[in-house]
């Protein structure tokens, strides 16, 4: 009785291992294709305005790290990078896909575009999930 129980644990054992490192290589294998088919682009407000959210997502690091909504007002950013997505009090917001994956499902992100309320001036720009 010993030995059978015995075998049923290792043969379990057995087959959670290779699960596991099967799980391992498929998630590596997902990660190397977004960093493989992922390039961030340099902002281009006309590229921008006409993109999908995969184009505005390569270059939506590029727009946050020049600072180039930065100061500007609600109009002028909105001029630079058409209608929001959606926008909520003081907050544009609009969807990008910056490569990253659930499985292989895309995840979404936000760019948050804050207004300050008293000087009508865009004070930050980020992105996050």
């Amino acid at each position: 009785m010993f030995r059978r129980i015995a075998r049923v644990l290792l043969l379990t054992s057995a087959v959670a291992v290779t699960a596991a490192v099967a799980l391992v290589v498929a998630l590596s294998m997902d990660a190397r294709y977004v960093v493989e088919s992922f390039s961030p682009a340099q902002f281009d407000a006309e590229a921008w305005r006409a993109a999908d959210e995969r184009s505005r997502g390569s270059m939506v690091r590029d727009l946050i790290k020049r600072g180039l909504l930065i100061g500007r007002s609600r109009q002028d950013a909105v001029a630079l990078l058409g209608p929001p997505d959606h926008e909520r009090e003081r907050k544009l917001l609009y969807t990008v896909d910056i490569g990253q994956r659930f499985a292989s499902t895309p995840w979404p992100y936000m760019l948050h575009v804050n207004i300050d309320a008293e000087t009508g001036l865009v004070t930050q720009a980020f992105y996050v999930d």
